[in-house]
């Protein structure tokens, strides 16, 4: 069911192709951007990041691909002190900065 909000504009839906070229566009920002994080081990992170799976857990090392820097902040502060940013570091600034700001609400 399509709800009509008074005051807005019907608008043409975009084309396959350009929908495709987004995508891949998209695609192409995630391989360039690169995360990566020191997991401890046997805890929630370690589970969820699959490192039980891994041949090689030993490093606790995962490199994420992302999108949005903010979020990604934002889903590793839910793992607390169970990860450790290594890069990049605006990253890291982001998480700390997120906890800093729980602190001082709560200090």
């Amino acid at each position: 069911q399509v709800k009509v909000v008074r005051g807005s504009q019907p608008f043409d839906a975009p084309d396959s192709q350009a929908v495709n070229q987004a995508i891949a566009e998209l695609e192409e920002l995630a391989e360039k951007q690169i995360a990566v994080i020191k997991v401890k081990e046997n805890t929630e992170a370690w589970f969820r990041y699959e490192l039980d799976l891994s041949p090689n857990p030993n490093s606790g090392k995962v490199e994420l691909h992302f999108y949005d820097i903010y979020v990604l902040a934002e889903q590793l502060r839910e793992y607390s002190n169970q990860v450790q940013v290594l890069k990049p570091d605006d990253l890291a600034q982001l998480v700390r900065a997120g906890f800093e700001k729980v602190a001082d609400q709560h200090g």
